[in-house]
């Protein structure tokens, strides 16, 4: 699928529910390779993967959402998407992020190569980010902005990379808890 917007799914003020689905092989030229959810729309996925999407310009290679949005994602993949902007797998702003067992691995962006937030708050348990990639810093993450927490436990944050700074994590003000997770074989090239 092609699109500007939400190569595979647009949600605008909408809740959604996805369980056992694969969200593959879209592609958008702005935001959200596999799915774009704004205006305070929720998201639900269980036991589904998001792989292979793509946004050209700006971010989300996975999913993008904005605005008040909530998404919540459990026993999933997000894995090969890409984005020339930022979050190769999730790229979120001003909203909230959920996560709970999920692996996000080999996604590439400008910045945040697995996930990039901008005042966005998250909880992540169980979450392995292993093997992203970015070119302008937050090979795994990238998290900015105050006002927004983030809590990590139990997770692996492993073999992420990018040409600039913070291979594992790139932090600006932003208050991040981290529990008995592991960072590890991380590489920033500057």
């Amino acid at each position: 699928n092609l699109s500007d917007m939400g190569g595979g799914i647009y949600c605008k003020n909408s809740d959604v529910v996805l369980n056992d689905d694969n969200i593959v092989n879209n592609f958008t030229t702005q935001y959200g390779g596999g799915v774009f959810i704004t205006n305070g729309g929720t998201l639900t996925i269980s036991n589904s993967i998001i792989s292979n999407n793509s946004a050209s310009q700006y971010g989300g290679g996975g999913i993008y959402f904005e605005s008040g949005s909530s998404i919540t994602i459990r026993n999933s993949l997000i894995n090969n998407n890409s984005s020339n902007g930022q979050g190769g797998g999730i790229n979120g702003t001003y909203a909230s992020l959920d996560l709970s067992n999920i692996l996000i691995s080999n996604n590439s962006s400008s910045q945040g190569g697995g996930i990039f937030n901008s005042n966005v708050n998250m909880i992540a348990d169980s979450v392995n980010i292993i093997n992203n990639s970015s070119t302008n810093g937050g090979g795994g993450l990238w998290l900015q902005e105050g006002g927004a927490t983030t809590n990590i436990a139990n997770s692996f944050i492993i073999g992420n990379i990018t040409n600039q700074k913070g291979g594992g994590f790139y932090l600006d003000n932003n208050d991040v808890l981290l529990t008995n997770s592991i960072i590890s074989e991380n590489i920033a090239n500057q």
